[in-house]
């Protein structure tokens, strides 16, 4: 699945599901399953510790504005998905 097939997979989820809008988090998680990249692939790409990462992923935390450049940079998307 490319990038823009998961895009257009989130905007028909947001746009075509009352009461569901995608989240960062979500839209984190399914980035990360479309490109088959785990936890560990977040910490590789500078992301945050391991703890920082698992917190993120399980929306226990916000995506910081730096995170978000560089899942952008990762993914090869806006920045403003994760914010």
């Amino acid at each position: 699945m490319d990038v823009w097939e998961v895009l257009i997979e989130i905007y028909e989820e947001a746009r075509f599901q009352p009461g569901s809008a995608s989240t960062p988090v979500s839209i984190l998680q399914t980035l990360m399953e479309a490109r088959g990249l785990i936890q560990a692939d977040l910490v590789r790409a500078g992301i945050g510790s391991s703890g920082i990462v698992s917190e993120m992923i399980n929306g226990k935390r916000q995506i910081s504005k730096e995170q978000a450049k560089k899942l952008a940079v990762l993914f090869s998307v806006s920045a403003d998905l994760f914010i």
